[in-house]
């Protein structure tokens, strides 16, 4: 059955919403209003704050990768003057004053003793101190002393190792010793002049032969007894570590 409302216009009732359908809508109009806040919130603050984040980060990991860069040069240029340093050491250690060192050994020879053969050879096995290792070197020689008596020949060997020993001394007035750790025994003096350090000198072995004297001067040649000997001395380098050691203690007592 149709409804028909004959009041007049006027005297109408007022058709309102729904008070749960008003909730309802302003609700929506909330949730929309809040979800635009929020979008505007993130364009306007949130994402430029993010990108100026971003763009700091980057210009931090930049200078990190800079200060990166600069440590791994330095590192490399370490290295590379280490192998330097390393390359002079052993060169150092390899420098050695023959000539020096023969005239040494012409000046230990006395009258009537002659050397015969006379051979340097590298040791093996050097031992590895600082920046570089220890070069050994052993002087062998053989020779022959005459003298009057067995005891003058005996006498003039005799010199020749003590005259072998004082020459290979350090004669320099700047050399000094270094000291020895507890229970070690001690260094031999180091000879800034030669370039080593020299170890006693040792007689291998002495004997009685007869050698044939030529003639010289119309006398006439005729045999004579003589002492045929064989000894070594050991020579030994040191490494540049050490011989600035040795120069910085030398140069202390001036200052």
């Amino acid at each position: 059955m149709i409804l028909i409302n004959l009041l007049p216009e006027e005297r109408r009732p007022v058709e309102r919403t729904p008070l749960p359908r008003f909730l309802t809508y302003v609700a929506g109009v909330l949730v929309a209003c809040l979800q635009i806040s929020v979008l505007l919130s993130y364009h306007m603050s949130k994402i430029p704050d993010a990108k100026q984040s971003i763009e700091t980060a980057k210009k931090a990991r930049e200078e990190q990768k800079k200060i990166a860069d600069e440590v791994d040069a330095i590192d490399k240029e370490i290295q590379r003057l280490g192998n330097i340093r390393k390359t002079l050491g052993d060169l150092e250690s390899d420098r050695v004053c023959w000539g020096r060192i023969l005239d040494r050994l012409c000046d230990s020879v006395p009258d009537n003793l002659w050397l015969v053969s006379l051979s340097i050879q590298r040791q093996g096995g050097g031992e590895s101190l600082g920046a570089a290792e220890v070069r050994r070197y052993t002087i062998k020689m053989t020779g022959m002393a005459l003298g009057d008596t067995d005891a003058e020949a005996r006498r003039n060997v005799t010199d020749f190792i003590r005259n072998l020993t004082k020459n290979f001394k350090a004669r320099d007035a700047a050399s000094i010793v270094l000291g020895s750790p507890p229970g070690s025994p001690p260094k031999q003096d180091y000879d800034p002049v030669l370039g080593v350090r020299a170890v006693e000198p040792y007689l291998h072995f002495i004997t009685k032969r007869e050698v044939m004297i030529p003639e010289i001067k119309g006398k006439p040649s005729h045999k004579k007894d003589a002492m045929e000997f064989a000894t070594d001395m050991t020579l030994e380098t040191i490494p540049y570590s050490e011989k600035a050691q040795l120069e910085h203690k030398t140069a202390s007592p001036k200052s």
